[in-house]
């Protein structure tokens, strides 16, 4: 759990020095560094706006927006953010000057160099730049989002038009339901389900600096380069954690659905190469045999009935941390394939599968 918070600690430090940065520019193009009245206007400009939005979106966002039509968080994201630093603008522009001259505030609203200030070009430039900088950063971010991580900038840049290869470690994640539960549940409230699963646990993954590649039907495929992937054992915590925070949510998925999700997985690593397939919709995919292989393996789950297993390739990159503990499954042959392959089932000591 360090570990997560660590990394949303820097994301709160990626959020404060953009806006810092972003703040500054508008004061130097504004007014200028020529005082240190306009420099400390523009740090603490920053800082709040920065803080604000840590709020909306750790917050706010996570707990209540998360869910809504794309078009519905950018309008309501968007109008957040303008509110928030015109608000800020405003108040700290009172405040500074409140300080600066030994005023109170209804003097510094109502002075003539600020009521100037509200009218001037500045006061209307920074509106514009914030409203253009906050439609272009959501927007990305929302469609950053829908298409996959990173999927949007390699689209512009092109990275992928040339196929490249790649090393990777690959987890298919399987939500496991009885066939008699599948047939009880209508379409929608299937696709409910299954969507209620995955917005549960993304946030695991990412945390866990996995890449969630697509959904096929009941099956989640994430993927790792191979350093990150192996690192902590990261592949393997995001599999637990996310039965850790499905667990803990348990009770709405019984009041919901009758049921509660349960997760199988699979685990592998090899060579795949990367490209970007098709014209009028595209899509950047992975291709080989790696994909093929831990697909087999996740089917083998439910023989060796162990709900989470890795290939003895991978397993011995990974320096297993000792809250884990290994169960060997001996060579087995993966449907399809004639070379048997070793798998091992991964146990978590301080926490019992239900």
């Amino acid at each position: 759990m360090n570990k997560l918070f660590n990394r949303k600690t820097k994301y709160y430090y990626g959020y404060i020095l953009l806006s810092v940065i972003f703040s500054l520019i508008y004061i130097a193009v504004a007014d200028g560094f020529h005082e240190w009245f306009h420099f400390r206007n523009g740090l603490a400009i920053g800082i709040t706006i920065g803080l604000l939005f840590i709020f909306f979106e750790f917050y706010i966002y996570k707990n209540f927006l998360k869910r809504l039509h794309f078009i519905h968080i950018l309008v309501l994201r968007s109008l957040y953010y303008l509110i928030v630093i015109i608000t800020t603008l405003f108040l700290e522009l009172i405040l500074a000057r409140m300080i600066r001259d030994n005023n109170s505030f209804s003097e510094a609203l109502f002075s003539e160099e600020f009521q100037r200030y509200l009218t001037s070009n500045d006061f209307r430039f920074g509106i514009v730049y914030a409203f253009i900088l906050i439609l272009i950063i959501n927007f990305s971010r929302q469609m950053n989002a829908k298409l996959g991580q990173g999927n949007f900038v390699n689209f512009i840049l092109g990275r992928y038009v040339t196929p490249v290869r790649q090393e990777r470690i690959f987890m298919f994640i399987k939500i496991n339901m009885p066939e008699t539960t599948v047939y009880d549940l209508s379409s929608r409230k299937y696709i409910t389900f299954l969507n209620e699963i995955i917005f549960d646990i993304t946030e695991v993954i990412v945390n866990y600096y996995g890449e969630l590649y697509e959904y096929v039907d009941d099956t989640i495929v994430v993927s790792w380069p191979i350093k990150k992937g192996i690192n902590n054992a990261n592949c393997i915590r995001a599999y637990y954690e996310s039965i850790y925070v499905l667990t803990e949510e348990k009770i709405k998925y019984l009041k919901k659905f009758g049921i509660s999700p349960k997760l199988s997985a699979a685990l592998h690593m090899g060579t795949t190469i990367r490209g970007e397939l098709g014209d009028v919709k595209s899509t950047i995919v992975y291709s080989g045999d790696v994909m093929n292989m831990t697909s087999r393996i996740l089917d083998q789950c439910s023989i060796v009935n162990q709900p989470i297993l890795i290939s003895e390739s991978l397993m011995h990159k990974i320096d297993l941390p000792d809250i884990y503990h290994l169960i060997n499954c001996g060579d087995r042959t993966l449907r399809g394939k004639k070379e048997s392959v070793a798998l091992y089932a991964i146990g978590e000591k301080e926490f019992q599968y239900v």
